[in-house]
């Protein structure tokens, strides 16, 4: 089977995305004939076609960035990329020899690759399974502008009407995607991120401290996921229960650029600590390294996210804290995990609620041979999920 996959970047750029098509990559039948067009590779090294949200520190930056995102929406970015992507793709598709075995796999979360997906199937009639890594229409991190939403409401039911099998990272996502047609597809799949355990260091490298915890977020903050909240939480645990926020020790790694400016950080940087962006070989490391790891997702009304990060946390085996909305995919998850704490994002009440069973938990006793349920572990692993993707790439085929 000749599979082509559509994707944004490939690794070394690190996003959950590429690191899931790592995985796959690795651990699909090597029967197969994998070919990649990259939005990345065909604008070359080091740049990118995206449109990126101003990560500006100065105020006028990002003033401009909005305004950019405003007269420039996705309509106009997709317009110049989807010609590159499909003159990668025929240019592969013909190098290969056309294969008649060959299915076409569209990896986004809302951008051009399911469009051009969309204008392949069209041309050749290949089998196509478009997967949705995040809300399209309805993202609640990323609003589309009302010059887009048409558009892209537009692009989304040819997509779903069109492609021979929807694949969806979490049970959640799929149900708000297919909520939104009275007669939604029948051919849909779930192919939850995965992690790979021969990526991790065998033991970590930091030996445990007593009576210190140290709480590590590993990603990068954007858009409406922010720490701020968590930030102004603590300092009142502090104030109220000084001798148990010493205990407390946070590392947020990855972009993060306006928190030096905010005028409260003076008070904050005593507990927390700014690392830049590592590779995903570092990030592991890191992760192997807390006594914590620290998931935190916007405060949105609705929430269908159920942030990749996690299931690398639980390849790590250190206990989770997550901050997220209530019945949120990223709470259920963590409630099914013993040791692990689950906080309602922007509640002060439940986070404060959290900060003391973290302590009661591992202030004295770190947490060095935590492991997760076997079932929960076993259920993530790369080797299967990947596998499970085969199988069902081959009913399309077929």
């Amino acid at each position: 089977m000749h599979i082509f996959f559509v994707v944004r970047q490939t690794l070394p750029a690190v996003g959950p995305r590429s690191i899931q098509l790592a995985h796959w990559m690795r651990y699909l039948s090597s029967a197969n004939k994998l070919h990649v067009i990259s939005q990345s590779e065909l604008y070359g090294p080091g740049k990118s076609p995206v449109i990126r949200r101003s990560g500006a520190v100065k105020k006028v930056r990002r003033l401009g960035g909005n305004i950019l995102r405003y007269l420039a929406p996705v309509s106009f970015r997709d317009s110049q990329i989807k010609p590159r992507l499909l003159d990668g793709f025929f240019k592969s598709f013909e190098a290969a020899g056309r294969p008649r075995d060959a299915v076409l796999v569209t990896v986004s979360k809302y951008d051009v690759n399911h469009q051009a997906g969309l204008e392949i199937k069209k041309r050749t009639g290949l089998p196509w399974a478009a997967f949705f890594s995040d809300p399209w229409t309805l993202s609640s991190y990323y609003p589309l502008t009302r010059l887009d939403v048409p558009y892209q409401a537009a692009a989304e039911r040819q997509v779903l009407e069109n492609a021979d099998l929807l694949l969806f990272p979490n049970e959640e996502l799929r149900d708000s995607f297919l909520g939104l047609y009275p007669k939604p597809p029948e051919k849909t799949a779930i192919v939850p991120p995965a992690f790979d355990p021969a990526h991790y260091p065998r033991q970590s490298a930091r030996a445990p401290r007593p009576g210190e915890i140290l709480i590590r977020h590993v990603g990068n903050f954007y858009a409406r996921r922010q720490p701020f909240f968590l930030f102004k939480t603590f300092q009142q645990f502090k104030t109220a229960f000084p001798e148990k926020a010493k205990a407390f020790r946070f590392d947020l790694v990855g972009s993060l650029e306006p928190v030096s400016e905010d005028p409260d950080w003076g008070e904050w940087r005593n507990h927390f600590h700014l690392s830049p962006r590592v590779s995903y070989e570092e990030a592991l490391r890191l992760m192997k390294e807390a006594d914590v790891l620290l998931s935190i997702d916007a405060a949105t009304p609705e929430n269908t996210y159920r942030p990749s990060k996690l299931i690398e946390y639980v390849g790590a085996r250190r206990p989770i804290w997550v901050i997220t909305p209530p019945n949120s995919p990223a709470e259920r998850f963590a409630q099914k995990i013993p040791g692990c704490v689950a906080s309602l994002a922007d509640d002060r009440e439940s986070i404060l609620a959290g900060l003391h069973k973290l302590h009661d938990l591992y202030a004295q006793t770190v947490p060095t041979g935590w492991t997760p349920p076997a079932e929960i572990y076993n259920s993530f692993h790369a080797q299967p999920i990947a596998r499970h993707l085969e199988s069902l790439l081959q009913t399309v085929v077929q």
